[in-house]
């Protein structure tokens, strides 16, 4: 159960110091504090001691979850620094490169032009941390950019030590600064202070596996590995899309599900906007298409939801911004782009 006490804790230092070679990796010089060149990009806050029960993980198999990422970060991190990048972590099923070949792109030509030296950035679900890391490493390389401030909220516990710990002990060509990595659930972050930072983005907004609460109601296990059909999605929800048109019942069971899932999508695609600056860029990257349009994924929201969610959840958004985008590395995803109403001050 590493992470979960100290002694786990100061092994991990341990094996990042031994690594020293690897150039993102490094002990961090306590006569040398790491700070913003910009006041404006130290946002103060406390992240919370304890966080309410997210309607995600309801319907997933948190156990399982935790041990995968352990996996993934903690059973040993000399092998971890060593072999990160060409291995599959963040439930990504791709490399580390391979997800970096395929975003620097987009990256590049949606946040670079947005951000400075010195600037902050948030990521809503950030996992052990590797979007953010691949985040500043992009944007270093391709526009010069440093001395980031990045945030972030992360559900699960293990998650946010590992993510903690990486960013403590990065001391790279890009000179990352660590605000706030903090659990949290992406749908509600009261504790985040509004209008804060300089660019707010979610590599994946999780999409409700059980929107109808079937599993609490009837008892039918949705959790992962049950209820899985062959076309890799739960065969409760296909069923619903298949049902012939004169089944009004299943129909409108359909309906109200995906209205669920749109709605899930709202809260939390508008928490991200009420944390970005005035002018800020607010970005989703890789959404899911909806569960009927695109069997082979766990669900989402249709293209057109983004170009009405300002007027149907209230988000304070300019709609003539809004672009959406394929994404490079899984079919029928794409991401999303957009800026909050105001003018962003320098």
């Amino acid at each position: 159960s590493c992470f979960h006490n100290i002694q786990c804790l100061a092994w991990f230092m341990l094996g990042v110091l031994v690594v020293g070679c690897i150039a993102v990796f490094a002990p961090k010089q306590p006569s040398t504090p790491r700070t913003s060149t910009q006041a404006s990009a130290i946002v103060d806050y406390q992240c919370p001691a304890k966080i309410s029960k997210s309607r995600t993980f309801d319907q997933f198999d948190e156990a399982e979850y935790i041990k995968e990422a352990k996996q993934q970060g903690t059973d040993n991190m000399t092998h971890f620094a060593e072999t990160f990048r060409t291995s599959e972590f963040d439930d990504w099923g791709k490399s580390y490169n391979e997800v970096k070949q395929g975003m620097s792109g987009f990256k590049r030509k949606f946040f670079a032009p947005h951000l400075k030296s010195g600037d902050s950035i948030y990521e809503s679900a950030s996992g052990i941390g590797l979007n953010l890391l691949m985040t500043l490493e992009v944007l270093h390389e391709e526009a010069g950019i440093t001395d980031l401030v990045v945030y972030g909220n992360e559900y699960i516990s293990t998650s946010v030590e590992i993510s903690n710990v990486i960013f403590d002990n990065i001391t790279a060509d890009f000179r990352p600064h660590k605000g706030h990595l903090c659990m949290g659930d992406s749908e509600s972050l009261p504790f985040v202070p509004s209008n804060s930072f300089d660019l707010v983005y979610c590599g994946y907004i999780t999409p409700l596996t059980d929107p109808l609460g079937l599993n609490e109601q009837f008892g039918i296990d949705l959790t992962w590995g049950n209820g899985i059909g062959k076309d890799g999605v739960n065969d409760t929800y296909t069923r619903l899309c298949d049902a012939d048109a004169d089944d009004w019942k299943s129909a409108k069971l359909n309906e109200l599900a995906q209205k669920t899932q749109d709605d899930w999508f709202g809260q939390w695609f508008g928490e991200m906007v009420r944390l970005a600056k005035p002018g800020a860029p607010v970005i989703a990257e890789q959404v899911s298409p909806q569960l009927c349009g695109h069997r082979m994924d766990w669900g989402g929201v249709s293209r057109k939801f983004w170009e009405e969610g300002a007027e149907r959840y209230g988000w304070d958004v300019d709609v003539d911004s809004v672009q959406i985008v394929d994404d490079k590395i899984f079919e029928r995803r794409y991401h999303v782009y957009m800026l909050k109403n105001g003018v962003k001050e320098d």
